[in-house]
């Protein structure tokens, strides 16, 4: 696919949808949706941040000591999506079906971003129809 851009588009579009949901939750009136909802989406968001930016960052050229620093922060990212994980499905506040929805999210929204990507070349690149 031609598109460079497709990744941070997606990011800034699933920060969109995840706000959305948010704001779902919280006119239904249901915070454990909510809280559920905020931890597994920041965990999906995170991930999609820290391969945009991060991995980048490590294996390209630059200072020894920021490359330091942000793999110290690639690392310690595992065992804090542990903790939360952990938390949200133990916890009696938080909706455990609403962590794998924010989980979702993410590839959610890479995948319909490509499906329309695609068939718009589709369309585009169909003969035209004369009647």
């Amino acid at each position: 696919m031609p598109d460079e851009k497709l990744a941070s588009r997606s990011l800034k579009t699933a920060v969109a949808v995840a706000l959305l949901g948010l704001g779902w939750g919280l006119a239904a009136a249901r915070p454990d949706w909510c809280w559920g909802w905020m931890i597994g989406s920041g965990i999906g968001l995170s991930s999609l941040w820290s391969l945009l930016y991060v991995v980048p960052k490590l294996v390209g050229p630059g200072p020894k000591k920021g490359k330091f620093w942000l793999g110290a922060l690639a690392v310690i990212k595992l065992p804090i999506y542990l903790m939360l994980l952990y938390y949200a499905m133990t916890s009696h506040s938080v909706n455990p079906i609403a962590v794998v929805a924010g989980v979702g999210v993410v590839p959610g929204v890479i995948l319909l971003k490509v499906l329309g990507f695609m068939l718009v070349e589709a369309m585009n690149n169909a003969p035209m129809r004369r009647n």
